[in-house]
């Protein structure tokens, strides 16, 4: 023996060592229950691989249709901010004298009344899922305890109730944030649309209509019966500070969305929203180059405050044009991510149910194979029993099994030339056996013929064993 093959025969030891458990399990069992064993044992942790990958796009589905739902209901909250400020406006001027805000006021409150319808009926719908309930049911009462003092005399009251009011709006607007996982967005384009949407837009919302009405309120005041007027230094550098955080925001509103534009995988956002982003930030820009040249900077005022007042709803229309517009989109990515997961898993699904049958598909043609190929083995054992050396068993397999085959021929091979040579012995061994039995039959009727004694005499008995004739007469 080589040293080669001595240092190879331990490892083999070694091996069938490790394999001798499982070995000893497979054979005891007939090749259906081995095939049903490794298949279980294969599917359990494809299932749990599979169980988990499934549950992770379920949980990015929910994650996406929550945000949705957060979109949702920030389109009533979306009303509110422009209805309440301007109610606020209003309720402030009338009991100045301002006896032409009714109207419009009355009509507000109207109009309020059905936004706060809309919200509840979005409440109650998405409420326990956003946890939004206690913070509605406190902003619900704030409007209805203001409702009853519209006409009341406490302007400085009246002031407070609306500043909370507003207040608990755009802290239900960050609830709905948190809640409904738009402040964590995954991916750039809709993450920078939600950005605009939730926490720039609605600011500029507040600030712009702070402006106006801080303006309003001085040109209302001081220019009633003169219309020349000059700020005070402290109201010089509120609606300063305004202005600039207002000029801070149309920046980072427009550097957010140009992120968004050339993150957003389709290509299609710059073309649906820059129109509305230049109308806004045009608008806007406008708005407060008036405030900054006929009210901060002037020496003497003469602006009109219907023309001021214009120019901040034209600044605050835009803006909500353009949150109206980048909301929309932003359902549209959400639900195009929601559609992207689903096609996702449902292809997941079809590949590992696909593999599956295929799977089973081959071990039911393993297994036939295997039983093809003993039933033929056990033939030719039959026929070879029966005598039959003359057929072999067709080799149609190229694994193990076929070599058995090859080897079972070449033993039916081997036992066939055998026989055959055991045969032919045979057939001489009868013809000598023929010939020897006629020589002695021709030798007997010789000896029998002759007219001398013949006999065979057994000297040890003293017996006679044959004679013939002549000796017998």
């Amino acid at each position: 023996m080589s040293p080669l093959m001595e240092k190879k025969r331990p490892d083999r030891s070694k091996i069938a060592a490790l394999f001798s458990p499982a070995i000893a399990v497979m054979n005891r069992l007939k090749y259906p229950q081995k095939f049903l064993l490794v298949s279980l044992l294969l599917a359990l942790p494809l299932t749990l691989i599979l169980y988990l990958l499934i549950s992770e796009m379920d949980a990015k589905i929910d994650f996406a249709q929550k945000e949705i739902y957060g979109t949702r209901y920030l389109r009533p909250l979306r009303k509110l901010l422009e209805h309440v400020p301007r109610a606020r406006e209003l309720a402030l001027a009338y009991p100045s004298g301002k006896a032409s805000a009714r109207p419009e006021l009355q009509s507000l409150r109207s109009q309020i009344d059905e936004d706060f319808k809309e919200l509840e009926a979005t409440d109650q719908q998405l409420g326990e899922v956003l946890q939004t309930t206690p913070k509605f049911k406190a902003l619900q009462e704030a409007w209805q305890n203001l409702g009853h003092n519209l006409s009341g005399p406490d302007l400085q009251a009246k002031e407070g109730l609306y500043a909370e009011l507003l207040a608990g709006i755009r802290a239900l607007i960050a609830h709905v944030g948190d809640t409904s996982n738009l402040i964590l967005d995954p991916d750039l384009d809709s993450y920078y649309l939600m950005d605009s949407v939730l926490l720039k837009l609605p600011e500029d919302q507040y600030l712009l209509a702070q402006i106006r009405f801080l303006g309003e309120g001085i040109l209302t005041r001081d220019c009633m019966d003169t219309r020349s007027c000059v700020l005070t230094t402290e109201e010089k550098a509120e609606l300063t500070v305004l202005a600039g955080l207002v000029k801070a925001h149309l920046d980072a509103t427009k550097s957010g969305l140009e992120a968004a534009f050339r993150n957003n995988p389709a290509g299609n956002l710059r073309s649906r929203l820059e129109s509305p982003l230049q109308a806004y930030r045009g608008s806007a820009g406008e708005f407060l180059e008036i405030l900054r040249r006929e009210l901060i900077r002037a020496e003497v005022i003469g602006l009109q405050p219907e023309a001021y007042a214009a120019s901040g709803a034209e600044a605050l229309g835009k803006n909500f044009d353009l949150w109206d517009r980048i909301t929309v989109e932003l359902d549209g990515l959400l639900q195009a991510r929601i559609d992207k997961f689903y096609r996702e898993k449902h292809l997941v699904e079809a590949i590992f149910l696909s593999g599956l049958m295929l799977v089973a598909y081959l071990l039911a043609g393993f297994y036939l194979s295997i039983l093809h190929t003993v039933s033929s083995l056990e033939a030719a054992a039959r026929r070879m029993v029966g005598g039959d050396m003359a057929e072999t068993v067709p080799v149609e397999t190229q694994d193990e099994l076929g070599q058995v085959v090859r080897a079972f021929n070449q033993v039916a091979a081997r036992l066939g030339a055998e026989c055959v040579e055991a045969q032919e012995k045979s057939r001489r061994a009868t013809a000598a056996e023929a010939m020897l039995r006629e020589s002695e039959e021709r030798y007997r009727a010789v000896v029998e013929q002759t007219a001398d004694c013949i006999y065979l005499f057994d000297v040890d008995t003293k017996r006679v064993l044959e004679y013939n004739a002549a000796f017998q007469n």
